[in-house]
């Protein structure tokens, strides 16, 4: 019987290349090993040899496992334009393993009243969107909340090369940046959508 709860990772597939699989095999080793104690050996070769079918444009390589690879589906992937986002609230929301159950963040989603998504806090602490982390620019630098639901891949590159510095950012620090960028292990730095921090709306 395969172990649970099932875990997911979205690679990005650009013409017949993963850029970040390293990463993602990382977070992958990591997961494990914190869920299940394990250490074995966890081979790419089943993403690398369905991604040789896809060799021109840009696909989402869908990994869902646990102890073995469960499934693989590769489909093309587009930017869901962001142009506005909503205050709410996460409550008890854990979410510190990319889970393939979305069930709880796709409920705070549906809140997301006219905004086109959601950016999480928790007890007024900043976390993130309903499928990226944020980074938040004050006019000369990036910072990236300490305190996230889930430490992206992206996030995590981009802190490695000093792009970005985690800060403690809670909901009244807002109004101290100029914008917010949604970043995601589907999304280069330039193509992530970028939100003025006038367009957050908090409905309390």
């Amino acid at each position: 019987m395969s172990l649970q709860p099932f875990l997911l990772e979205s690679i990005r597939l650009h013409n017949g290349h993963m850029p970040y699989l390293k990463w993602h095999l990382q977070r992958i080793y990591r997961s494990r090993k914190l869920l299940w104690g394990l250490s074995d050996y966890f081979s790419p070769y089943p993403l690398l040899e369905a991604a040789t079918a896809f060799p021109i444009g840009i696909y989402k390589v869908r990994l869902v496992y646990s102890d073995a690879i469960h499934e693989i589906d590769i489909i093309p992937y587009a930017i869901r334009p962001v142009l506005s986002l909503q205050l709410i609230d996460a409550g008890a929301l854990v979410y510190d393993h990319k889970y393939a159950d979305r069930s709880a963040l796709l409920q705070l989603f549906q809140q997301r009243g006219e905004a086109d998504d959601v950016l999480m806090y928790h007890q007024e602490r900043i976390t993130d969107s309903s499928y990226a982390n944020v980074a938040f620019y004050d006019g000369a630098t990036w910072y990236t909340p300490s305190t996230p639901l889930l430490q992206g891949v992206q996030r995590s590159r981009f802190i490695a090369a000093g792009l970005l510095s985690p800060l403690d950012i809670k909901i009244q620090d807002i109004g101290q940046f100029q914008s917010v960028r949604l970043i995601n292990a589907m999304m280069t730095w330039e193509e992530s959508p970028l939100i003025p921090t006038l367009k957050i709306f908090d409905p309390r």
